[in-house]
């Protein structure tokens, strides 16, 4: 027996379950309270929270051979997506009792991305299109427009007001722009920080500087804090480029959640819990909730629309009781809308034949730069449809320049 991995495996086990039993304190003490009008409403029961402790367990022992798998990026996915989607969902369900159905159906359509994930094999991709010309000029295209964007909508405005930002959101929502340049504007916000990220691993310092201004400015013309998060996200991964991240994201996730805490404990403020915790934890979860009994009540729309609005103003209107507000999420709530229950097999089967496909791109790369387009690939598809992240959100182009790119000149000696 492997005595050292079992004891990684240990180790392992007892941050995951540290991690759920914080994210459950801080649910109940930091964003119940406040958010209640939001749907984070602290309503458990038994059953739910004996339901969420074996849907946890379950996928505990399903996430093991990713720890050591070699093949980089769906591991990464799989790891990125249980400490991102699961830990959450089952934290959610525990502090607010939800109807068995809904659980039961999240489980299997989770549990089918990682069966998924192991039985579809990596597609062979061929060399010949590799161009770091081909990169260059798609980096470029998408500065330019930045620039032209600020310069043409926004009078090259600089924000700096990190919190209040729907004032941004609303103004960019009403620019009268081509659709071309809506979707190279929102390819933008992935693919730049990519390149960000490419560019320090080839110590090309004053390029990034740049990107790094061209990111910020992206930021004051659309109001997406995710711009920036993206690219903080970058810079923390360069300064740790010596580690072997996958081996230490339950730490990162679990010392967000004792930061948090400590933030409460100490000052009474609940800035973390809000911004992170609940944002990018919580949000996704609740929203597949109403997402769900949205489409008990209405039916799939089998990508109609509703009443001939976006469905996500609807889902606001409805729950949030404001109908300016997208209510934008994907995952679960993207299949459930449109096609109902037949969604759980085949929306997982999209999912990975893309992941496999993003993996066919890398080929042999650098470890930071695989994990951090794995961040951004379930950041994306967690908060957007998966046809408007492929298109609008620019996954589809963020893989050709994946693609394109010559990954091996840039591996890590």
């Amino acid at each position: 027996m492997d005595v050292a991995r079992s004891h990684s495996k240990i180790v392992f086990v007892i941050f995951i379950l540290i991690y759920r039993m914080l994210l459950d304190i801080l649910y109940v003490q930091t964003i119940a309270p406040f958010w209640g009008y939001y749907g984070f409403i602290n309503d458990p029961s038994h059953l739910c929270k004996i339901l969420s402790w074996i849907i946890l367990a379950a996928f505990i022992v399903i996430v093991f051979p990713y720890l050591k798998s070699d093949e980089e990026f769906s591991s990464d996915i799989a790891l990125i997506i249980f400490f991102l989607k699961i830990v959450p969902f089952t934290s959610f369900i525990a502090c607010k009792q939800q109807p068995i159905d809904f659980i039961l159906c999240e489980v299997l359509y989770l549990f089918l991305i990682y069966l998924f994930l192991k039985t579809i094999h990596v597609p062979k991709l061929s060399n010949k299109f590799k161009s770091t010309t081909l990169t260059n000029l798609i980096v470029a295209v998408l500065i330019v427009t930045v620039f032209f964007i600020s310069a043409y909508y926004a009078n090259f405005r600089l924000s700096f007001n990190f919190i209040d930002v729907y004032e941004i959101r609303f103004e960019a929502r009403d620019y009268d722009m081509p659709t071309i340049l809506k979707y190279l504007r929102g390819a933008s916000s992935n693919i730049l920080p990519v390149a960000l990220a490419y560019a320090l691993s080839r110590k090309k310092y004053a390029f990034s500087i740049l990107l790094v201004f061209v990111i910020f400015l992206s930021f004051s013309t659309n109001g997406m804090k995710s711009t920036l998060f993206k690219m903080i996200i970058c810079i923390f991964l360069f300064l740790l480029y010596k580690v072997d991240f996958k081996k230490y994201l339950g730490i990162a996730f679990l010392s967000l959640a004792v930061l948090s805490l400590l933030e409460w404990i100490a000052l009474g403020t609940n800035v973390l819990s809000t911004v992170i915790v609940r944002r990018v934890l919580m949000i996704p979860q609740v929203l597949d909730s109403f997402y769900y009994d949205f489409t008990l009540n209405n039916g799939p729309l089998y990508y109609g629309g509703y009443h001939g609005e976006d469905v996500s103003f609807a889902i606001g209107a409805q729950y949030w009781s404001n109908g300016e507000i997208r209510a934008n999420n994907g995952f679960f709530s993207d299949f459930y809308i449109n096609i109902g229950f037949i969604g759980c097999i085949i929306y997982p089967l999209l999912y990975v034949i893309f992941f496999k496909y993003c993996e066919a791109a890398f080929g042999k790369s650098n470890r930071q730069i695989v994990m951090f387009v794995a961040i951004i690939v379930i950041y994306t598809l967690m908060g957007s449809s998966f046809t408007t992240s492929l298109l609008t959100h620019g996954l589809f182009l963020l893989l050709v320049t994946m693609y394109v790119t010559p990954w091996e000149n840039n591996k890590e000696q």
